[in-house]
């Protein structure tokens, strides 16, 4: 399990890093959005060992998915600020702001998956580990089916 928590977090960290990598000035909100971003992907660890010691369990499989959703919207959050902060300023060319706006929609999915989870880990609690690992694979189907 402990493998699982760690590639959630190592791959939120690229976005993470691919998004700040395009800041050049970060106001009081962004650092604010940023640490709720934080402060929910830190707790991913500790609710993988949560789901790993009651994999069965509806209730720590929904806080798993909530906390999951929560984070991917605070990413998304955080991305749409910076977007709409760059596009305002036209800082960035066309190719730019296309690429960026491809994260969005892949984020935005994410987000759905998120939902998806929630709903169905009250339903029955092991296909929140089953869907959220299906996460990367639909990003990559984004991803390979879109072209900016």
């Amino acid at each position: 399990m402990y493998i699982a928590g760690f590639s959630l977090v190592s791959t939120y960290w690229f976005f993470h890093q691919k998004l700040f990598s395009n800041v050049k000035q970060i106001d009081g909100n962004l650092i604010v959005l940023n640490f709720y971003f934080l402060f929910f992907i830190s707790l991913m660890p500790i609710l993988t060992q949560l789901i790993a010691l009651d994999p069965l369990s509806k209730v720590n499989n929904f806080i798993y998915a909530a906390t999951y959703l929560i984070f991917n919207l605070y990413l998304w959050w955080l991305f749409d600020i910076v977007f709409r902060h760059h596009v305002i300023t036209d800082k960035w060319g066309k190719e730019d702001s296309m690429a960026f706006q491809h994260e969005l929609k892949v984020i935005k999915d994410t987000v759905f998956v998120g939902v998806l989870a929630s709903v169905f880990s009250l339903l029955w609690g092991p296909t929140t580990p089953v869907i959220l690992s299906l996460s990367p694979l639909v990003r990559s189907l984004i991803s390979s089916r879109q072209k900016y």
